[in-house]
């Protein structure tokens, strides 16, 4: 069938949650880039993290508002202090992932970092799609 021909459309919020993961991969590209790039450089993993997930943070507010989420006007900043807080919950998440993967269970930087990625991903998700963008 063609889009056009009553063909059906995906639930909303499946229709959200692959674009929250295409938006989400580039995220994590050029959240890894950075991380990489820092710790070559000699900055310790925390920092690394905090850094590189503050870049994705950025791409992943502007590209989530508008094509995720599908908001348009005017910026807002309650939103944006709640994009925040979400995202700063899933930081802490990403964090003590590393710690746990990296100094506990003695795994790779890059397993550690797999690991974190992973673990933030959910209540990512579930923060912008319940309480964000609404």
């Amino acid at each position: 069938m063609s889009p056009g021909s009553g063909a059906r459309r995906l639930p909303e919020a499946l229709r959200q949650f692959l674009r929250f993961n295409i938006v989400g991969v580039l995220n994590t590209t050029i959240d890894v880039a950075v991380f990489t790039a820092l710790t070559w450089g000699g900055i310790n993993y925390p920092a690394a993290q905090i850094c590189s997930y503050g870049c994705g943070l950025l791409n992943s507010y502007v590209l989530n508002r508008g094509w995720t989420f599908g908001h348009r006007g005017p910026f807002q900043l309650r939103r944006a202090l709640r994009f925040l807080a979400v995202n700063l919950v899933s930081l802490g998440v990403a964090l003590i992932a590393l710690w746990v993967f990296r100094d506990l269970a003695h795994t790779s930087l890059a397993v550690g970092k797999i690991a974190a990625t992973a673990a933030s991903v959910t209540v990512n998700f579930t923060g912008n799609r319940i309480w964000v963008w609404r």
